[in-house]
């Protein structure tokens, strides 16, 4: 069994490497530690791509395509799918923000990543807002456990 730390690093390993190569470098990664929080988020603009830990807790902030939200009723509740709050819906790109486990990320499929991969484009190419900055170098190529 995993324990925290493990799966935090394969998260931000798949979820890395599903970033489509042609938007990388667009993508700003923040990396976050005070005494409360750790957390590392990407952004494309103001577009949130993901966020995790959320709060220190195993949770995932991940955009995924509003039209393909119905492919994760194999991970996640329809009743939860249908409750999307308002805080998580963008004004201006056809993608959610989801909050979901570390545990459901793991169990997406080739398709989820694709979407997500879509909800990736749809940001890009959204109405352009204000770019944020990075304070974290991203090594694409690597995909060791213990190094962001």
């Amino acid at each position: 069994m995993k324990n925290f730390e493990q799966k935090i690093f394969e998260i931000y390993n798949l979820i890395k490497n599903n970033i489509p190569i042609s938007v990388r470098s667009f993508c700003k990664f923040r990396y976050r530690k005070n005494k409360r929080e750790v957390d590392v988020a990407m952004n494309i603009m103001n577009y949130r791509i993901f966020l995790f830990p959320f709060k220190n807790k195993p949770i995932v902030q991940i955009i995924y395509p509003k039209i393909n939200i119905y492919d994760l009723k194999y991970i996640i509740s329809e009743e939860r799918l249908t409750n999307i709050s308002e805080e998580w819906i963008f004004k201006n790109i056809e993608c959610y923000i989801l909050c979901l486990s570390f545990d459901e990320v793991l169990k997406f499929k080739k398709e989820n990543w694709k979407s997500f991969a879509n909800a990736c484009l749809i940001a890009y190419n959204g109405k352009k807002t204000r770019i944020r900055d990075s304070n974290m170098i991203v090594d694409w190529n690597n995909n060791e456990n213990g190094n962001l």
